[in-house]
């Protein structure tokens, strides 16, 4: 159950309190148990802040929707998922594989992870990119040693601002070329044209380890990029 024109509104607007307690009113009508995160959250954030009484009450509110609606998640540890207001905004599949695996991508597409902003995908290999582009308000993704080989799903995320991609065999960055990305970091991939990333005239740094790019390659870049002219913003 969702309501997309108000967590689109959610996702431009992170911190607006106002906003989720609007949501929370919506979720309460419709009968969705996340009315009480969203609530508890809020409270707790509005609490003192020597309070740790509503902290409390909150983290009881969220393992309790958990243990109701998805019992059988299980991750590496309690760092790997981070919350914000009632969502879940950051999650980690490090250290995941076979059935604890499949939960966790399953997971994505959750209701609570609608509004995900984080998610770190290192070592889960093989990785499904059109599983991972559900979460379509990703502004963060790292897709280290996930064997993936084509990034045509990202094209879906509209909001993806950092990107991290080490020791896949990717060589094509066409479906980049439209993504509003502020980082892109490729270390040890089969990439050799970087010419797609021209376009993203928002970038402002760029790591190229171990890929074989040229310096004519990366001094046509800098041209058409005029941000990545800055010192440092480019390192190899």
């Amino acid at each position: 159950m969702s309501d997309p024109e108000q967590e689109e509104g959610l996702a431009a607007n992170r911190e607006d309190v106002e906003r989720y307690r609007v949501y929370a009113d919506w979720l309460e009508e419709q009968g969705d148990p996340r009315a009480a995160v969203v609530r508890t959250a809020l409270e707790a954030r509005e609490a003192p802040p020597r309070s740790r009484k509503q902290a409390r009450v909150a983290r009881e509110a969220r393992e309790a929707y958990m243990a109701a609606l998805h019992p059988d998640l299980v991750l590496a540890s309690e760092d790997s998922m981070g919350w914000h207001l009632g969502f879940v905004h950051e999650l980690s599949l490090r250290g995941l594989s076979g059935e604890a695996l499949s939960r966790g991508v399953d997971f994505l597409r959750a209701p609570v992870c609608r509004l995900l902003w984080k998610l770190d995908a290192t070592g889960v290999s093989p990785l499904d990119l059109a599983e991972v582009s559900v979460a379509r308000h990703l502004e963060r993704l790292t897709l280290n040693m996930t064997k993936v080989e084509d990034l045509t799903p990202l094209r879906r995320l509209s909001t993806l601002r950092s990107l991290e991609v080490a020791f896949c065999p990717v060589r094509d960055l066409t479906p980049l070329a439209d993504l509003p990305l502020l980082h892109l970091h490729l270390m040890g991939t089969k990439v050799t044209d970087i010419s797609p990333l021209e376009s993203l005239t928002t970038l402002t740094s760029l790591v190229l380890t171990n890929t074989g790019i040229g310096d004519r390659a990366v001094a046509s870049l800098k041209k058409a990029v005029p941000a990545l002219k800055k010192r440092g913003a480019i390192l190899r």
